[in-house]
């Protein structure tokens, strides 16, 4: 599958520290995606204040499709893989979603 340019720098590092057992409500699940988005909010927001003249994109749109990534991550409609993280982090979420 093909992806957009941004998807190959998403900042999925929270994502990636998810421990399935630690999740046991979706509370604790929310909490772990919010500060995914929150680094890769910060993420983004440095990328932009270095390189803002080449960015066609106001900082707000690239904040709200980089949200939609995370968003599509979680709920499994991600297609995009590139190494066997995606396929770690993909196994974690079903055992997730198993728990809760």
């Amino acid at each position: 599958a093909c992806a957009p340019f941004r998807r190959l720098h998403l900042c999925d590092r929270n994502l990636e520290e998810i421990y399935p057992d630690k999740i046991t409500n979706t509370n604790n699940l929310l909490v772990d995606v919010l500060l995914a988005a929150k680094y890769e909010g910060e993420s983004i927001r440095n990328e932009y204040d270095q390189k803002k003249d080449d960015y066609k994109l106001g900082l707000c749109t690239a904040l709200a499709r980089s949200f939609a990534d995370i968003g599509d991550i979680i709920r499994g409609k991600d297609l995009y893989r590139r190494d066997s993280r995606t396929d770690k982090l993909e196994e974690n979420l079903k055992v997730i979603f198993g728990n809760i």
